[in-house]
C-alpha cells in the first residue's frame, strides 16, 4: 500500500504532525509521501471554474494530484490531508484493508463526518459491540449522510476509475468529498467506511479550534469533528479528550430547553451503554 499526504507548503506544524502520528504508529512495510497541495493562488491564475469556493477548487485539485501520483504505483493508495491522526490500532485495520479481495469495493473511507444525528447514536452504540468483540465493519455509504476525506484507501483496480470520473467535470461545483458522495449515490462508485474508524482527525483540524461563539457552522464543525474522535478505535487510548475542541462554547450557546434534554438522553444513554438500562 502506497501512502500519500496533501500539504500546502507553508502549513509546516500540520505537515510535522501528520508524519509523526504516522510515523509513530507504522511499521516498516509503509512508507509516507508528501503531495505539495494545489494553492489558491493556482486556481485563480489558472481561472479554474466552478461554483465552488477557490480552496475548495484547491482542496478537490490536490487530491486529484494525489490519485494521479498513485498511478506510479500498481498497489493500493492511502490518500491523507495533513490533519489525520493515526493510533495504536491504526495500521492492524489498513492492514486488513490493503489485504482484501475484493472487486466489488473502490473506497473505504477510515474517517467520516457523520451528518445525522440518528447515525451518530446508532454508531455511538455499534461502537461498544464491536471494541467488545474486537472486531469491525464495513459499512455501505450509498444514501449515508456524510462528508469528508481525510483519509481514505482507493483499491489499484479503481484509481483510474476514480480520475475519469473526474476527468469529466467541466468545472467544479461540489467540494470533492461531497462530488464522491453524489458518485457514491448514483452508484457510480462503491464505497463503504471501516467501523470503529481506524483514523481521525488531530487537532490542528480547521473546526477544532472555535474562535468565535456566535459561529454556529464553526460549532456544528467542531461538534462532527469531536464525535469522529469519540468513536474512533483509539479513543481511549490516547490522552487527549475527543470533546477539546468543545471548551470554549459558552453555556448560554445552548436554549433552556435543549440543555433539558440532552441531560435526560444522557442518562439514558449511559443506562443502555453500561448495560443497567432496557
Amino acid at each position: 500500500m502506497d501512502s500519500y499526504y496533501i500539504n500546502l507548503d507553508a502549513a509546516i506544524e500540520r505537515r510535522l504532525s501528520v508524519v509523526e502520528s504516522f510515523s509513530k504508529y507504522s511499521d516498516l512495510s509503509y512508507s509516507l509521501n508528501r503531495i505539495p497541495a494545489v494553492d489558491v493562488n493556482f486556481v485563480l491564475s489558472h481561472a479554474v471554474e466552478g461554483k465552488i469556493l477557490p480552496t475548495e477548487k484547491a482542496c478537490f485539485l490536490s487530491h486529484k494530484k494525489a490519485i494521479e501520483r498513485s498511478l506510479e504505483g500498481n498497489q493500493n493508495v492511502l490518500i491523507l490531508e495533513d490533519d489525520a491522526q493515526f493510533g495504536p490500532n491504526s495500521f492492524n485495520f489498513l492492514k486488513i484493508l490493503d489485504d482484501m479481495q475484493d472487486d466489488s469495493t473502490d473506497i473505504v473511507f477510515t474517517d467520516i463526518c457523520v451528518g445525522g444525528n440518528n447515525d451518530m447514536i446508532e454508531l455511538f452504540f455499534l461502537r461498544k459491540n464491536l471494541i467488545r468483540d474486537s472486531t469491525f465493519q464495513l459499512i455501505d455509504l450509498k444514501d449515508f449522510f456524510w462528508a469528508g476525506a481525510t483519509s481514505y484507501l482507493i483499491f489499484n483496480q479503481a484509481k483510474r476509475k476514480i480520475l475519469n470520473l473526474i476527468e469529466t467535470l467541466h468545472s467544479y461545483n461540489l467540494p470533492y468529498d461531497l462530488q464522491l458522495r453524489q458518485w457514491i449515490n448514483d452508484e457510480k462508485l462503491n464505497a463503504k467506511f471501516i467501523f470503529p474508524f481506524a483514523t481521525t482527525v488531530s487537532k490542528l483540524s480547521a473546526s477544532s479550534n472555535i474562535q468565535t461563539t456566535g459561529n454556529n457552522q464553526q460549532i456544528s464543525a467542531a461538534a462532527s469533528d469531536a464525535f469522529r474522535r469519540l468513536v474512533w478505535a483509539d479513543s481511549e487510548r490516547i490522552s487527549e479528550s475527543p470533546i477539546d475542541g468543545l471548551s470554549k462554547i459558552e453555556e448560554d450557546f445552548f436554549d433552556a430547553r435543549t440543555s433539558m434534554f440532552t441531560r435526560i438522553l444522557s442518562v439514558f444513554l449511559y443506562s443502555v451503554f453500561n448495560d443497567n438500562g432496557k
